[in-house]
């Protein structure tokens, strides 16, 4: 019971809970997904679902097409087709960019469902009923041409955007003259006075400041400590002239921003009857949208649902430089295309830093990267591996007495790295298992003078580095998966496999030039 050791101990310490609800955040129409979105978001995610229930702590992942918005409205007015034909081109469009990724969700789905409509709905009655919600006179910007309502990311004050494609939009006291509509350019622009419903975020300063002191990510936990000190304020989530859920009381006409839909969205999702108070959350998203899930969520969970999970971590990353960044590793279609998904995976999760920094990534670095640590540091030594056990005439992995702590102490690790929510950590831990299992090998001269118990502790060292890989790189690790009936499912296979049949493949992993 070598492998299980450790993950008994670390369930031992308290750490386990009934389940983890892993949401990705939710691509909205018309919005392209591109290798950005993967990097930060749904690789990360798909990678911390696929470990937590290979180690027996299950998890579901999910996420969701969002389509509301005022995007969304706009090009909707473009077409002549079938409304329903453009969201669902849309939908079956970011379901393909999964696939092409090896994204698994468990639930994927779309923010016009009945269920989500009747939540969105309930939860605003009892926020309003409680306090929280109410009317007030606001100042709303339009344009003169194109007629649109224009928040304030939809009011810029050029065309400039950033490196990472974000537009740069400065405040409203800055605007003044310079403001420009975003969506068909005109300066035209005249701002109206309109009663909006508000939600004072300032009422639940004390749940939120607690939330953000459990926040175990440091740099998130002080970012939302920031936001607490200086002062929360009242947030205008009305809309009109929008592609939404209807606000369900007031004078009509009025519309849910799709911040506050899609945060109950992952609530939606969800296997009809589990119990949120047995659940853990743990959210990936991009820095962008930090504040909605870190300041609005749980008060909305907490008041608006009458939910208290047992844990919520987030985690956030930053941008990717699209600038800077070769066009084969910005396009998911193209990235997949030239050099096949668990490729870019491994790329995307070795280089992507598990903060909010920015990022470039590069077709040089992308080889460098693939050449000297995938196959040169970890494919090795599974060819390697494989090399010694098929010399020796190994047919089925041998019973031994030598103990694979290395293993045992790299999957505490790794599942902590993980756990945290730091997938490229997890993967250096990876590195370093590897590293010690080739060490292992010179020590006891398992190349040179092999003998049935050191060959029966390198097929298990094998297995346990596939093991940790397969997260990252699923399909791959099937390329030296020499173990007839392994399928990297659950840690416990490795509790069984001495006796285990072996059928050598003599393949390797591709570099590339």
């Amino acid at each position: 019971m070598w492998s299980q050791q450790a993950v008994r101990h670390y369930w031992l310490e308290g750490n386990r809970v009934t389940m983890i609800i892993t949401t990705a955040a939710f691509p909205f129409i018309p919005a392209e997904l591109n290798l950005g979105h993967m990097a930060s978001t749904y690789i990360p995610a798909d990678v911390f679902n696929r470990f937590m229930n290979m180690v027996g702590q299950p998890s579901l992942l999910i996420s969701a097409t969002d389509v509301h918005g005022a995007w969304v409205k706009k090009e909707l007015a473009k077409i002549e087709q079938p409304h329903s034909d453009l969201l669902n081109e849309w939908h079956e469009r970011y379901q393909r960019n999964f696939e092409a990724m090896s994204i698994q969700f468990n639930n994927y789905g779309r923010t016009d469902s009945q269920r989500l409509y009747h939540l969105v709905q309930q939860s605003l009655i009892k926020l309003k009923e409680k306090g929280y919600i109410y009317e007030k006179k606001t100042t709303n910007y339009s344009c003169n041409n194109c007629m649109e309502l224009l928040p304030k990311r939809f009011r810029v004050t050029s065309s400039e955007y950033s490196k990472t494609g974000k537009m740069k939009v400065k405040s409203v006291a800055q605007e003044k003259l310079e403001m420009r509509c975003a969506f068909c350019g005109s300066q035209d622009i005249s701002s109206q006075a309109s009663q909006h419903w508000v939600f004072d975020l300032s009422q639940g300063t004390s749940l939120i400041a607690q939330f953000a002191e459990q926040q175990r990510n440091v740099p998130i936990s002080n970012y939302l400590k920031a936001v607490i000190r200086e002062g929360l304020v009242e947030w205008d989530f009305t809309r009109e002239n929008y592609l939404g859920i209807p606000i369900p009381f007031g004078k009509g006409n009025q519309f849910v921003y799709l911040w506050y839909e899609s945060l109950l969205g992952y609530i939606s999702l969800l296997p009809e009857g589990i119990e949120l108070e047995n659940v853990s959350f743990r959210h990936f998203l991009g820095k962008n949208i930090l504040y909605y899930h870190g300041i609005v969520w749980p008060l909305v969970l907490s008041e608006g649902l009458a939910v208290s999970p047992q844990d919520l971590q987030i985690s956030a990353r930053g941008f990717l430089n699209l600038q800077d960044s070769d066009p084969e590793l910005t396009s998911i279609e193209m990235a997949e295309k030239l050099y096949g998904s668990d490729y870019v995976r491994f790329y995307l999760a070795y280089r992507t830093p598990d903060l909010v920094d920015d990022y470039t990534f590069t077709a040089d670095d992308f080889k460098k990267v693939i050449n000297n640590v995938l196959c040169n540091r970890l494919g090795s030594f599974f060819r390697r591996c494989e090399l010694i056990l098929q010399k020796n005439g190994i047919e089925r992995v041998p019973e031994t007495n030598l103990s694979n702590s290395t293993f045992d102490v790299a999957l505490l690790s790794v599942h902590q790295a993980i756990e945290q929510m730091k997938i490229r950590q997890g993967l250096l831990e990876v590195q370093n298992y590897v590293k010690q299992c080739g060490q292992i090998i010179e020590q006891l001269k398992i190349y040179s003078q092999p003998t049935s118990m050191s060959l029966g502790l390198l097929a298990r060292m094998m297995a346990g580095g596939l093991f940790l890989l397969a997260p990252y790189i699923p399909n791959l690790v099937e390329t030296f998966n020499i173990f007839n009936g392994l399928s990297w499912r659950s840690v416990r296979e490795l509790d069984t496999l001495g006796g285990c049949s072996l059928t050598y493949k003599n393949r390797t992993w591709k570099k590339h030039k």
